[in-house]
């Protein structure tokens, strides 16, 4: 084919680039054996509008996403996609580098333009695709754009309050092409994003969605030493999180590692007329007591800032225990020093509860 087809014909201006005998179809074949079952899994997914990767480290979460975008390309020749990165930064150090080096090892013809932002064309058979790559904290740059697909890299590192906001005018955007899709791919970062997208009781319920998880273990490419180290400097929590891509608390269970939300997290109606009270059990002078928590001028339950009046202010002081000293004893607003704040006081101190 000469340089000259490509302008007298409707082809491709560089369709001369890809090699005779070597079609599209061959080189997806190729993409598809040398990627583990679980990549496999999410690439060839197409039907599915909202997917989702949970995976470890190493477990091959941005070659599973440079596959996949290759393969909506090849679905949505002449359409426009997006890959999307946590930050600017992000879109060179990580995708654009890997994204590189995945075609040229597969032979696929592209162009890339830096500037003003980043962007890949890809030389398809079926006419010139482009590939836009934007970042989530500039989720606002993709407004107005009619995309076929989207992808999302590293979702759970972003601000959950900018995920959340970004994620239903992103959907928006899906509005052409033949394969409308949007895939993220993302280590579990706590109870965050993913979890509440695929793993909450909302988003098992849907049907619309589906989450794929990747072990660190089903990637064969790792160096032998690599998971052995983590598993001599992470401790059990994180490996759940980071080898087997598992949703686990990362924060609060550093210290209450055997809770488990399933089991010890409940929701109860308390019955009309019965008396509920709540607190913390503490010790003082070894004689335990319960007390309140501390108030910040939001607790409409304090006498202090009470917006209905003081009808019920003489409940409390019926209620809190006499033998405290009197100095610690709870006093009418109009004895107080009104000068002082509320978090600056004695905590309220209640009977025990039964």
């Amino acid at each position: 084919m000469s340089l000259l087809t490509g302008i007298v014909e409707p082809s491709p201006l560089l369709g001369f680039l890809v090699k005779a005998g070597d079609g599209m179809d061959d080189v997806l074949q190729r993409i598809r054996s040398d990627l583990h079952p679980g990549q496999l899994a999410f690439v060839d997914d197409q039907t599915t509008s909202i997917l989702g990767v949970s995976a470890g480290y190493g477990a091959g979460k941005t070659r599973a996403l440079c596959a996949k975008a290759v393969h909506l390309a090849m679905a949505n020749q002449g359409f426009i996609g997006v890959v999307m990165e946590p930050t600017g930064p992000l879109i060179r150090d990580i995708w654009q580098s890997d994204f590189d080096d995945f075609l040229d090892l597969y032979d696929i013809p592209y162009t890339f333009r830096a500037s003003p932002l980043p962007e890949y064309t890809l030389h398809l058979p079926g006419g010139d695709t482009k590939i836009l790559c934007r970042s989530f904290e500039n989720w606002q740059r993709i407004i107005g754009i009619n995309g076929a697909w989207i992808l999302a890299d590293e979702i759970d590192t972003v601000n959950p309050a900018i995920a959340n906001k970004a994620f239903p005018k992103i959907l928006g955007r899906l509005r052409s092409g033949n394969v409308r899709q949007f895939a993220a791919a993302s280590t579990p970062e706590g109870f965050r994003w993913m979890w509440q997208t695929f793993a909450s009781e909302d988003g098992k319920g849907r049907e619309d969605r589906r989450l794929i998880r990747m072990r660190t273990q089903d990637n064969p490419y790792l160096p032998p030493d690599f998971i052995e180290r983590m598993q001599a400097n992470y401790d059990p929590q994180l490996l759940k999180a980071y080898l087997d891509g598992e949703f686990v608390n990362l924060t609060t269970g550093q210290v209450y590692d055997r809770f488990d939300r399933a089991k010890h997290v409940a929701v109860q109606t308390v019955a009309d007329r019965r008396r509920l009270q709540r607190g913390q059990h503490v010790r003082r002078d070894r004689h335990p007591r319960w007390q309140e928590p501390l108030c910040r001028g939001r607790d409409q339950r304090c006498p202090r800032h009470r917006r209905t009046g003081t009808e019920d202010q003489g409940a409390l002081p019926r209620s809190q225990d006499l033998r405290l000293p009197r100095r610690q004893r709870w006093q009418p607003q109009h004895q107080r020093n009104t000068n002082r704040h509320c978090h600056s006081r004695k905590l309220w101190h209640v009977q025990p509860i039964t």
